[in-house]
């Protein structure tokens, strides 16, 4: 005999019947069990045999101050023994008459539970945890081990959480509901409809669910509304109980709303919900649970247009034209700017005679007047109108020269010829040193004036031009005289030789409107030119090495004018001298035999002496031969003592002077030849130094001449 098992409330009884043991236990566990002698193939369940035994015999006494009746007594003692049992436990306290009743009576349970059984349960189910919406595994994995008996076993189930299923072998699902634990039983069924239940404990945990919202329908709202104006109401739902929800904005322009904790939207205190800006805003908006879940929808929110009013002229303007105008004066005045708060179209009127205006850009411009006029502008737009008077000053220049008023640049615009306005009006060139604004110079020169306006304050333009002209000629000649009052002359340090030298010039010079010039009659007579940046003149200089004195005069024109203004600025500048060094040159050229003496002259010096020649070329002794190193006919002077400035005396053959020089001629060996000199016939003369330091031509001559090699001795300075 097998032994099934089924958990009940009470304590379960142990009874021998007909020597065999049938068992259950109050916590699933199973328990050995005598099966040596038979007894009915099927287990007693709740209420029935053992248990129906233990409440019976207990039933009776329950008034008892004995000890109850246990399934420890019946256990050792067996149904034989029950009676005596039943005594010892009650002690006498019930009738030997009602004790054998009782013992009658649960006699019988026990025999009807053995020939009516049921399955039973042969292991224990474990209670299950279970997060909220999350799947359970499949629990358990085969009935088989929890209940047993005859036949085959259906099982059903019963109390489950929403969202676990049963399938008749297993639990599984997603619950959706959290709580606290659900009591489910399992309902184990034989072939012949016996029932056995078990039950154990499902908890669903709970798990934050992310709120829900709802979409939120287009909101329309006036441009400029006010603070707290009402724009649209956000809802959510959230399955979690208790949840308390928190909203937000975000997004381009949230800025200009706000949310409250209960969902109302409005306008936000120092929006700025313009039209013109803005026609619409896309706003999110952002519900948070207490678990920090959010659900998120999107608000559109239409601005619709609202008239602002009109337009407004630029506050800048201002309310007198800066500068007088001449009659016939076309350019713009002054262009007005106005705004609209809608950016509606702006046209621009006036209607002050001898004025107009472009009704588009805004732009003012003469028309007629003749005299300084308050000119009133309106700037109109569907809003409305806004308006400006501005005083625009209008003088003929004529009519400015004659009386006092300054003398402004537009009343001179074609009067003057472009040259001369643009040098008037534009450019700084005046003053001492030509940086002062000229109409600046004319405004103060027309005061004290000599010159005389044709035709007074009705002057032509022309005589307007004559007199413009008569003043600043006037201006620049009173100028001029003082500028050439602070020259002074200047000593140069020190010179170069053969070399440019840099002289000083009037200041006004280097300014673009003057020309200056170096005038004729120098000293040196020649090399002065003006520096390509009118700086400075330049003098090319060939220095002697003799102290010198340099005079010069700038010449400096202002052409502009008719006639031309001149200033003359004269200067005499020291340049110092040095001490000559004598030196021995080489030089070969073709000459008559007096021109080798005569080109000495010309630099200064005299043709050296042979023993110059041996000392220039480092010869220790006179060469026997003249044709090496390039020297084919080589000329030297012949007496020491012949310098010069000797005034020879020619003689009327080829002999008898006393100057001769000598060529050695390489022909075999070298031959000396002396040149003789004569003062008669023709050929070059020999020159000499006359007593002014000057080349002169003698009255002698040379014969014969041709290629040679010679040498000068000079008198050289440090800069040679």
């Amino acid at each position: 005999m097998k032994s099934i098992f089924t958990k009940t409330n009470v304590a379960l009884a142990l009874v021998l019947i007909s020597g065999g043991v049938i068992a259950a236990s109050s916590d699933w566990e199973a328990k050995s069990v005598d099966t040596t002698t038979a007894v009915s193939a099927n287990p007693v369940a709740a209420n029935a045999g053992i248990a129906g035994a233990l409440n019976i015999l207990n039933t009776a006494a329950t008034t008892s101050t004995g000890s109850l009746v246990t399934q420890a007594v019946l256990t050792a003692s067996g149904l034989a023994n029950v009676h005596t049992a039943y005594l010892t436990a009650y002690q006498s306290t019930i009738s030997a008459a009602s004790h054998v009743a009782n013992i009658s009576e649960a006699n019988a349970l026990i025999t009807a539970a053995n020939t009516s059984a049921a399955p039973g349960s042969s292991a224990v189910f474990i209670d299950k945890s279970v997060a909220e919406d999350a799947a359970m595994t499949a629990y358990p994995s085969s009935m088989g081990s929890y209940f047993t008996g005859t036949g085959a076993l259906t099982y059903t189930a019963s109390g489950m959480p929403t969202g676990i299923t049963f399938n008749g072998t297993s639990f599984s699902g997603t619950p959706t509901v959290p709580g606290s634990a659900t009591s489910v039983t399992v309902t184990a069924t034989d072939t012949a409809n016996a029932t056995a239940n078990s039950s154990f404990n499902i908890t669903v945990t709970n798990t934050n669910d992310a709120p829900v919202v709802a979409s939120i329908a287009a909101a329309s709202l006036a441009e400029n509304a006010a603070s707290g104006a009402s724009v649209a109401t956000a809802t959510a739902s959230d399955v979690d109980t208790g949840d308390t929800l928190s909203w937000g904005l975000s997004g381009s322009g949230s800025g200009n709303f706000v949310i409250s904790s209960a969902g109302a939207i409005t306008v936000a205190s120092g929006a700025s919900l313009d039209y013109e800006t803005a026609t619409s805003y896309t706003i999110t908006v952002t519900a948070t649970d207490g678990g920090s879940a959010t659900d998120t929808t999107s608000l559109t929110v239409n601005m619709s247009n609202v008239d602002e009013g009109g337009p407004t002229i630029d506050a800048a303007t201002p309310a007198t034209y800066a500068t007088t105008i001449v009659p016939g004066h076309t350019g713009t005045i002054h262009t007005f700017v106005a705004t609209d708060p809608d950016g509606d179209s702006i046209t621009y009127s006036t209607v002050t005679t001898g004025f107009s205006i472009n009704a588009s850009s805004g732009a003012l411009t003469l028309s007629g007047a003749t005299a300084t006029t308050s000119v009133v502008v309106v700037a109109t737009s569907t809003g409305g109108t806004d308006s400006h008077t501005i005083s625009v000053p209008v003088q003929n220049a004529a009519a400015a020269i004659a009386g006092s008023d300054t003398v402004v640049a537009s009343q001179l615009d074609g009067v003057l010829s472009a040259a001369v306005y643009t040098d008037l009006t534009t450019n700084n060139n005046c003053g001492s040193n030509g940086t002062t604004s000229c109409l600046a110079a004319f405004n103060a020169a027309k005061a004290t004036t000599t010159c005389v306006l044709g035709g007074g304050a009705s002057a032509t333009s022309a005589q307007t031009a004559t007199y413009v002209s008569c003043v600043m000629i006037e201006s620049h000649t009173a100028v001029a005289a003082a500028i050439s009052a602070t020259q002074s002359a200047t000593s140069l340090a020190s010179a170069s030789c053969d070399t440019s030298i840099v002289m000083p010039i009037p200041t006004t010079c280097s300014h673009s409107q003057w020309s200056c010039s170096i005038s004729s009659g120098t000293t040196p007579s020649s090399g002065y030119a003006m520096a390509s940046d009118n700086s400075s003149a330049i003098l090319t200089h060939t220095y002697s090495g003799t102290p010198s004195t340099a005079s010069y005069t700038v010449r400096a024109s202002l052409g502009i004018y008719t006639p031309a203004y001149t200033r003359d600025y004269n200067y005499t500048i020291s340049v110092p001298g040095t001490a000559p060094v004598a030196t021995v040159n080489e030089y070969t050229a073709s000459f008559d035999r007096a021109g080798f003496w005569n080109s000495c002259l010309s630099k200064g010096g005299i043709m050296a002496t042979q023993q110059q020649v041996k000392t220039k070329k480092g010869w220790s002794n006179w060469p026997t031969t003249y044709n090496s190193g390039g020297i084919s006919r080589l000329y030297y002077r012949n007496n020491a003592s012949d310098d010069r400035t000797y005034n020879q005396q020619c003689s009327s053959s080829w002999s008898g002077t006393r100057l001769t020089m000598v060529a050695l001629k390489p022909s075999g060996s070298p031959t000396i030849s002396t040149i003789n000199m004569r003062n008669h016939g023709s050929g070059t003369r020999l020159q000499y130094i006359n007593a002014s330091n000057n080349t002169a031509n003698g009255n002698c001559r040379t014969s014969g001449g041709g290629t040679g090699t010679y040498f000068c001795d000079l008198n050289t300075y440090s800069c040679d």
